[in-house]
């Protein structure tokens, strides 16, 4: 039997398997399709996602505390029958506003104005006087006297001001709650980035191992063609009694051992498509129509180490990490140093009995001091500060070892990568020569000049050489994955 026959049945049994499975509602992917699947529908890439938009919130809510901030406030107070009142009653009202901002050094300034008056009663006074009476005594009697009431206008306007000068201020760290969620922001944004190049490839792997498994049916079905074909050329020398039985026998034996490594393939691919629908998160039935990668450039080994090293997410985790512990050790610092604040004030008071008067606000009051406070034996303190700095050497030694890893695995990996094409190279032209071999074998056994253990000998190298070529392309995806990977990119989509 011809080749072309053989690859025709083939395709046409492949059609068959796998073209009707598609006509039933399977969804035929390529890898990139894939990818954007798996980035869509991915449970934890949107759980990081969720968190990212929780420390951006962190980041405006922090930014809030510089907005400056207006207070407005209303009061109203009445008093009637109080001990030591002089009037019936007393009212008193009161108005303010103030505007106060938060200074990046960590002090406070406000701008404050408030006026308002206190109104007393009229009244009745009685005066207990002396006069002579008869006989020249001295008698006392009262008088009533009505006391008008009146209206106290009182205004002020001043300027606050107050700033840590050794704590939190100009010798501590600035904007440092600001800083914190920046760091908390950037570190997260770097998970999600971590999460979704991991995703990728593991994507990317998984694919081109059903690639490789859907190949392999096809293969083992093109071989179980193919003792279809030799039992049927036996069977026939056996009718002309150029055959013995046993041959007929061992080629239904063949053919029977090729039935069940097909069927094996097709669980293969069962359990690879199970697999992939859990990465892309569907339950659609999928199948493949792209092939496995032999072609991706692979970089040069000093671009590997140096793309690794700037971008890899891991890395780049730890030193933004890293920064956030060194302002968590400024801070540390900051609570063990002694405390000084300047408070300085500068008002503007007027009174009298007309809001006019009271506005003209022609008192002044100045105050200006300097307030000392120190942590005397403040061991939680000492302690943090000590823990920040040991943390911050834990990380910087987590930093060097995971660049050390990185600098071996990506050496590693392009060496391996290289080694692979020169294999891939070797395996190409073997196929092609166990091709060659098998047309060379039918044609010959056709004619008779072979017995069948040579035929068998020729198509089991052949299946051996798909096989093994399949496996090495295979190997190849999963590392350039891998250095992808650590590169902190998904996938590279440039050919040769």
């Amino acid at each position: 039997m011809s080749r072309q026959r053989i690859c025709f049945i083939l395709f046409t049994g492949f059609l068959v398997i796998f073209g009707a499975v598609g006509n039933g509602g399977c969804l035929d992917l390529t890898v990139n399709e894939s990818i954007k699947l798996a980035l869509k529908n991915n449970f934890d890439l949107q759980i990081e996602g969720n968190e990212l938009e929780n420390r951006i919130s962190q980041v405006t809510k922090e930014k809030a505390f510089y907005i400056p901030r207006l207070d407005l406030n209303a009061s109203y107070r009445r008093q009637e029958d109080v001990p030591n009142l002089i009037s019936d009653h007393q009212d008193e009202e009161e108005y303010s506003a103030a505007v106060s901002q938060n200074l990046p050094l960590g002090g406070t300034l406000s701008l404050a104005y408030s006026t308002g008056k206190t109104s007393i009663s009229s009244f009745e006074s009685e005066i207990t006087n002396f006069r002579f009476g008869p006989g020249f005594t001295i008698e006392p009697f009262q008088e009533s006297t009505t006391i008008p009431g009146e209206d106290i206008h009182f205004s002020s306007a001043g300027l606050f001001y107050n700033q840590p000068l050794l704590k939190n201020g100009l010798a501590g760290p600035l904007f440092a709650d600001i800083k914190d969620a920046k760091f908390d922001r950037d570190i997260q944004q770097l998970v999600l980035d971590d999460v979704q190049v991991l995703l990728v490839n593991r994507v990317r792997t998984g694919f081109y191992q059903l690639v490789r498994y859907q190949r392999a049916a096809e293969i083992n079905r093109e071989i179980l063609n193919i003792s279809d074909d030799i039992l049927n050329l036996i069977q026939k020398r056996f009718d002309l009694g150029r055959a013995p039985g046993l041959e007929v026998m061992l080629a239904r034996i063949e053919k029977n051992r090729n039935q069940q490594a097909y069927l094996l393939s097709l669980q293969d691919i069962e359990s690879s498509k199970s697999s992939l629908q859990i990465l892309l998160g569907i339950e659609v039935e999928v199948t493949t129509v792209d092939h496995l990668e032999g072609d991706v450039l692979i970089p040069k080994l000093e671009d590997a180490i140096t793309r690794a090293l700037e971008y890899n997410k891991q890395i780049l985790k730890i030193k933004q990490q890293i920064q956030k512990e060194k302002l968590a050790v400024d801070i540390a610092k900051n609570q063990v140093l002694p405390q000084v604040d300047l408070i300085a004030s500068y008002k503007l008071v007027g009174q009298g009995d007309s809001y006019g008067k009271a506005n003209d606000l022609d008192g002044r009051e100045y105050r200006a001091g300097l307030l000392f406070t120190y942590p005397f034996h403040n061991i939680a303190f000492t302690e943090n500060l000590q823990q920040s700095r040991r943390d911050m050497r834990n990380l910087k030694l987590s930093l060097q070892d995971l660049e050390t890893q990185t600098t071996n695995l990506s050496t590693q990996l392009v060496n391996e990568l290289n080694l692979l094409d020169e294999r891939i190279q070797i395996y190409r032209e073997q196929l092609k020569i166990a091709k060659e071999r098998l047309d060379l074998a039918l044609k010959a056994f056709d004619q008779g000049l072979i017995i069948a253990r040579f035929l068998y000998d020729a198509r089991d190298d052949l299946f051996e050489a798909e096989n093994i070529y399949l496996s090495v392309l295979l190997e190849r995806t999963q590392k350039l994955a891998e250095l992808q990977a650590l590169m902190g990119i998904g996938f590279v989509s440039q050919n040769r």
